[in-house]
């Protein structure tokens, strides 16, 4: 105890009390560091304004997306348009997917379509306008002779916001 006693008077009254606030110092530092490690492991259960906007964000995107609900209607509606093209679709094949994050499935749909080329380039035209969730994959169309219609698949891709 002597020697902390010696270095005490050795250091004077002005010496102590800067050692007492560099000790503070340092505390305060820690302490902060401390408080900014615990909010980063909180964010995500306590929201910043940028992560409720970012929030806000996805949300007004995904409601451009129409229901999961809908999709007999919005398959409906496609097979609608096809008729009023003159257009012959028999058949189909559907299968649908969820996509990562399960927030949007998409149905595949691949269609045999036969009729005029430019009424399928019309019905297609007529879908991007009409069905803005759907996008299209591919095209195949063949015709046997000149005089015979073009018979082919159309590939097509309708994306649906899952419904929690």
């Amino acid at each position: 105890m002597t020697g902390l006693r010696f270095e005490l008077h050795r250091l004077g009254w002005l010496g102590v009390a800067l050692c007492l606030m560099a000790g503070l110092m340092v505390a305060g530092l820690v302490a902060s560091h401390l408080e900014a490690r615990r909010l980063a492991t909180v964010a995500p259960d306590d929201p910043t304004a940028a992560y409720a906007a970012r929030a806000r964000e996805i949300a007004t995107l995904l409601a451009h997306f129409p229901a999961a609900d809908s999709r007999e209607r919005q398959v409906a509606d496609l097979l609608d348009a096809a008729t009023a093209s003159r257009l012959e679709v028999v058949g189909g094949r559907y299968r649908q997917t969820p996509l990562e994050g399960r927030v949007l499935s998409r149905i595949e749909m691949t269609l045999p379509v036969a009729g005029d080329r430019l009424a399928v380039l019309r019905w297609v035209d007529a879908l991007a306008a009409q069905l803005p969730a759907l996008s299209l994959s591919r095209i195949s169309l063949n015709r046997a002779a000149v005089s015979e219609p073009f018979s082919g698949d159309v590939r097509l891709d309708l994306f649906l916001r899952d419904v929690p």
